[in-house]
């Protein structure tokens, strides 16, 4: 099973919450409430997002297969984003809202003391908070900023998997 696809999970969405955005919380979630239910997920989504069977069936395949990809032992993660066909102002725009997503996420879930976690991530969730804030109304589809797009997508998909590992360890060593 893999994401659903961008476009049609923004039209089910209508705007009220943009499926990068909406990806980058439920991350967020995942990673900093490990037991997070899908009916909790949902619950947080649904306030930004209509009740429709469709809609709710989506956000559910993506919290399923989101769940499967943080826990996947291959680091196959992949961030709900725009397609490479889109232009890259709109993809860029994308992950900085994705990364807003991913910090309120963390959040909301009640991510209590990111000290805990180390240094790696706190200097992660420090880079993810100015990708967020950067604007990328002017990105150009160039060579030079495809490539440095496509390195901050990975930066932020391997941070993403050390802070979801982190606060794992985290939790089983409070368990022992």
């Amino acid at each position: 099973m893999s994401l659903p696809d961008y476009q049609p999970l923004a039209r089910l969405l209508a705007d009220p919450i943009e499926p990068a955005e909406c990806h980058g919380l439920l991350c967020g979630m995942l990673c900093a409430n490990p037991s997070l239910t899908t009916e909790n997920w949902l619950a947080a989504a649904s306030r930004e997002t209509p009740h429709e069977p469709d809609t709710l069936s989506e956000l559910r395949r993506l919290f399923t297969v989101t769940l499967e990809q943080l826990h996947s032992e291959a680091f196959d993660l992949h961030l709900l984003l725009p397609l490479d066909q889109q232009p890259l102002s709109e993809r860029a725009m994308a992950l900085g809202t994705w990364c807003q997503g991913f910090l309120a996420g963390l959040g909301l879930a009640g991510l209590s003391s990111v000290d805990e976690l180390g240094d790696e991530v706190d200097e992660f969730l420090n880079d993810v908070s100015q990708i967020a804030r950067v604007g990328f109304d002017h990105a150009t589809d160039d060579e030079d900023n495809e490539e440095a797009y496509s390195e901050i997508v990975e930066y932020v998909r391997v941070g993403v998997l050390l802070v979801h590992q982190s606060q794992r360890l985290r939790d089983s060593h409070r368990l022992h």
